[in-house]
């Protein structure tokens, strides 16, 4: 069933076309990746989804049309925080409006059971509770507490009024209460940014289990294979639907893209035969039937057999070749002490013990505000080191790329940046250096201020490797690049006959690029000398007894919570248990009319009075437990207790061997 459908849509922007003529099908539940270069459209795209942006008319004066579910809502990141003086975790609780609302209806339902038994309540609280379990309602605050984890930040700042973050931080936060929120229509733009790999890889598992519908635009290639199941691609003005993850769509398209060569090049034989054949016979009377014919034939070819269009494969390109050989080692680190340092205070964030050799390509990686980054300064010296040491081996000479090279807001031309780092060279090297980054022409004379975070990166690039250093290290990198530049900053890399120390929350550039990991964790870092996938199989490993403690402990309580659904208030009705009757009872009632002795009498007698007792007896333990029970179902219920799983599984517990032993009693009576 098709969530959207578009047919013959055409979108402009600003008076810029960016759709022509389009039709797309988006299916119930489907995860959708929509890739295509900077400035195709991808953004324009989500905002025409949600109705931001109006459809144009198509060049046969006809408007296309749009259709959705009528059900369905888009849920989009707004970074606008309407109330900045509330609580973070009260911010993000909003997300489980829906589940919070369904256990004040248990609440309550289940109070009513307890004051009188009623059939109808009893299945009303079976169909909430299955929907709460259904939708993970039980957990939420676990999830809430561990998404808020893995985005960065400490448990203690959900108490933290919204206002206190920077705007960066409230970006993030909002789109966790978005992803928690389950809207039927989830709408991503760059998820990933800004976001360390413990945050993309939490949000990827998130997603693999979402069950509503995802289109995301992302350029984190790991993330559209992990999570997409179709892959919508934006190509000169089309939106070109592919089955599959990324790596299917890469794979795919250059295939589809062969066979439309193949099938028009084929096409251009058979008219240039056809064409032969016709002057051929022309001018023969008696194959003047044939010759009309293959002319329509020409005629029909020509106009169906469009030539594909050159794909745009433009991007930047440099060879660097260093300057200096360098020595063997390059940089020796012995438990380097980093962090800040003030007039009164300072503040180690770790220390590191590391040696990088020629031709290393050392990916450095972890959570946000572990120090990758703040190593990296350290190292190049924009930070003062608070311990230990580090030294260069002989003739390294390093070039830095900072990550915040985006916030340039400099008021000269690109022209002028450029000449003044190489005052000697002249202008036809100087633009003929800029134009291998793309910056051609009239481009030179832009202010750099007025450039795009991409064409910011670009520059920078061009300065930095126009050095020619031995030693390249590169703070992210890949932020602000589309996925065609960053394959060639891979090769670029891959063919640099230097060393690289880079950190990247970009997993496919780390897994491409590096051959040795640096890996930032809570308290320590590991080296990992065998590359990503040394690394990714311990972080599995690690995960995975994480993950199997955690599952041991949520199945246990699924698995109680289902029979407390199944068992719900067994024998509430006093006069369940009161109607079995033993068998001395039994057959006194059903030989009461028979002539008995004056003995058999008060044998019959006195075994009543004593199983009148004992019943007695069973109806007060039975009631106590019965009263047990309901306190327990009460704690069960109560929301400090919902994220606590092995309370949670001892209260099940609890309440099921209560109810056992009532049956047990039962039968006693």
């Amino acid at each position: 069933m098709a969530q959207i459908e578009l047919k013959n849509i055409s979108v402009s922007l600003s008076g810029k076309e960016i759709l022509k003529d389009v039709d797309l099908k988006i299916n119930d539940n489907e995860k959708v990746g929509i890739v295509g270069k900077n400035g195709s459209g991808k953004t324009t795209f989500l905002n025409f989804l949600l109705g931001n942006i109006e459809k144009d008319y198509n060049e046969d004066g006809s408007l296309g049309e749009y259709k959705k579910n009528k059900n369905i809502e888009y849920g989009y990141l707004s970074q606008i925080v309407k109330d900045s003086e509330k609580k973070v975790y009260d911010f993000l609780l909003e997300a489980y409006k829906k589940n919070i609302d369904i256990k004040k209806e248990i609440e309550f339902l289940t109070n009513e059971l307890n004051n009188e038994y009623d059939e109808k309540v009893l299945n009303t609280l079976n169909q909430k509770i299955d929907t709460l379990v259904k939708d993970g309602g039980h957990y939420f605050e676990k999830e809430l507490k561990k998404g808020f984890v893995k985005f960065g930040f400490n448990i203690e700042d959900l108490e933290k009024k919204m206002s206190e973050f920077s705007g960066g931080q409230v970006t993030k936060i909002s789109m966790l209460k978005l992803l928690l929120s389950k809207p039927e229509v989830l709408l991503l733009d760059e998820p990933t940014n800004h976001l360390d790999i413990d945050g993309i890889e939490w949000m990827e598992e998130y997603l693999k289990n979402y069950e509503n519908n995802i289109i995301v635009v992302s350029h984190d290639r790991m993330f559209l294979d992990n999570v997409c199941d179709t892959i919508v691609d934006i190509d000169n003005y089309k939106l070109v639907r592919y089955e599959g993850n990324y790596s299917d769509f890469i794979e795919q398209k250059k295939i589809n893209r062969e066979l439309m060569i193949a099938e028009y090049e084929k096409n251009q034989k058979e008219i240039e035969r056809l064409k032969k054949t016709m002057e051929r016979f022309r001018y023969k009377a008696t194959k003047a039937k044939m010759v009309k014919s293959k002319e329509k034939t020409v005629e029909r070819l020509e106009n169906s057999n469009i030539k594909p269009e050159i794909e745009n494969t433009r991007t930047f390109d440099y060879i660097i070749k260093p300057n200096k050989e360098g020595g063997k080692e390059v940089l020796n680190v012995e438990n380097l002490e980093f962090g800040y340092k003030g007039d009164n205070y300072i503040k180690t964030i770790g220390s590191a013990t590391f040696k990088v050799f020629k031709g290393d390509r050392i990916g450095i990686v972890g959570k946000n505000g572990s120090g990758k980054s703040t190593l990296l300064k350290t190292i190049v010296g924009k930070q003062e080191k608070l311990g230990g040491k580090y030294s260069f081996g002989f003739q390294i000479e390093y070039e830095y790329f900072d990550q915040n090279v985006a916030e340039n807001m400099s008021y000269d031309t690109i022209y002028e940046d450029f000449s003044k780092a190489f005052p000697m060279l002249n202008n036809e090297e100087i633009r003929n250096r800029l134009g291998r980054f793309l910056f051609v022409g009239e481009d030179v004379n832009k202010v750099v201020k007025s450039l795009s975070g991409g064409e910011k990166v670009r520059l920078s690039f061009s300065k930095l490797f126009e050095k020619k250093p031995n030693l390249l290290i590169l703070d992210e990198p890949t932020n602000h690049l589309d996925v065609l530049s960053k394959e060639t900053l891979e090769r670029i890399i891959k063919n640099y006959k230097g060393t690289v120390i880079f950190v990247s929350h970009d997993r496919y550039f780390v897994k491409q690029v590096a051959n040795k990991i640096l890996y930032f964790e809570d308290d320590k870092n590991t080296f990992f000398e065998y590359g990503y996938e040394d690394y990714e199989n311990y972080v599995k490993k690690k995960k995975g007894l994480e993950e199997n403690i955690t599952k041991e402990i949520i199945n246990k309580v699924r698995k109680e919570n289902q029979k407390l659904i199944n068992e719900y208030n067994i024998a509430k009705d006093a006069n369940n248990y009161k109607k079995v009757l033993n068998s001395m009872t039994l057959q006194m009632e059903l030989d009461e009319e028979k002539e008995l002795s004056n003995e058999e009498k008060y044998l019959i007698e006195k075994q009543k009075k004593k199983d009148e007792k004992r019943a007695i007896r069973i109806e007060e333990k039975v009631k106590r437990l019965e009263e047990e029970i309901k306190i327990l179902e009460e704690e069960y219920v109560k929301e400090e207790n919902q994220t606590d799983f092995e309370k949670l599984c001892e209260i099940n517990l609890s309440i099921m061997e209560k109810k056992e032993e009532i049956e047990k009693l039962i039968e006693e009576l």
